[in-house]
């Protein structure tokens, strides 16, 4: 740890540190130069998806724009009380556990141990506070969750594959390796491998470690990372020459200046950066814009757009 310079800031994704720890973990075995490899990282709140591939240099180039998805390990929690409501309607499961912390609390751990460990073939049990299985009469105060049950649970699965399709119409790696939190689980990973039989899945028992462990080794190594994909199309709103060819007839007014001779138009979006361009790391883009004759200052607009048509 003595090589690490205090004056050094090193902005990751959780992508790419997951991509740098499992690189670390498996490259002599699956990864070889030139081969194309999926990152999906299954978190609390995300699902967040890449490719990278290695180059002779031993540097992760990403080779298609990150695709993400609003649905995580948080999405389970919230389908799983949806589950029991539906359940056991007269319950007020959600209603008496906010009104009693320490019950919620204990509750939501044994749900935690249980949904690490759910696999599609085994019943877990779960406890039911007493105060509510006084209304229910559950035996024993648990109740089991089947398999043929686990679909309403784990609706983020059908958000994952979803984004892998998209990812899969521009790629075609062999490997796709899982990492994040919620990746651990084993009826996640037993759908995503029967949904996708040609692709082969590598996992961890801690898919957290993974980004954890990248992070560290970028940290103390050099960089391997050397560009990133945009998401976004950024740029300023600025003014060119007239051309009817490209810009079309405007009829808002407002939009020309006409001086020296020459028609301008304004308000055209003039991009640094469009979707899916690679970004350099340590990249600086510069350009230069006139001020009009007589003005004493140029009003400078900043803007991003996701779409592929900017």
């Amino acid at each position: 740890l003595n090589n690490i310079s205090e004056n050094t800031l090193l902005f990751l994704t959780e992508a790419e540190a997951a991509s740098i720890g499992l690189l670390k973990k498996h490259q002599y075995d699956l990864i070889k130069v030139g081969d194309e490899y999926l990152v999906v990282d299954i978190g609390g709140g995300t699902v967040d998806i890449t490719s990278h591939r290695m180059n002779n240099k031993g540097i992760i180039e990403q080779t298609m724009v990150e695709l993400d998805g609003a649905f995580g390990g948080s999405t389970i929690d919230s389908d799983f009380f949806k589950y029991l409501e539906k359940k056991y309607p007269d319950s007020r499961l959600r209603e008496y556990l906010d009104q009693h912390p320490e019950e919620r609390f204990d509750f939501i751990r044994t749900w935690e141990c249980k949904k690490r460990i759910i696999d599609g073939f085994s019943k877990p049990r779960i406890n039911i506070p007493c105060a509510i299985n006084e209304k229910l009469k559950i035996p024993r105060g648990r109740f089991q969750i089947v398999p043929h049950d686990l679909p309403k649970i784990f609706t983020i699965i059908e958000g994952i594959e979803a984004l892998l399709r998209r990812a899969l119409t521009d790629i075609q790696p062999k490997i796709c390796f899982l990492t994040g939190g919620t990746s651990s689980n084993r009826y996640i990973q037993k759908e995503l491998e029967r949904r996708f039989p040609n692709l082969k899945f590598v996992y961890n028992i801690d898919g957290g470690s993974m980004v954890l462990s990248g992070a560290v080794h970028a940290g103390i190594g050099t960089s391997l990372v050397r560009a990133r994909k945009s998401k976004l199309n950024v740029g300023i709103a600025s003014k060119c020459i007239y051309d009817p060819v490209i810009h079309g007839d405007f009829p808002d007014k407002n939009n020309y200046e006409y001086y020296d001779g020459t028609s301008y138009i304004k308000n055209i979006f003039d991009p640094f950066v469009k979707y899916g361009d690679d970004v350099p790391k340590g990249d600086t883009i510069t350009k230069i814009y006139d001020i009009p004759t007589g003005a004493n200052r140029l009003d400078v607009f900043i803007y991003s757009s996701p779409s592929r048509k900017a």
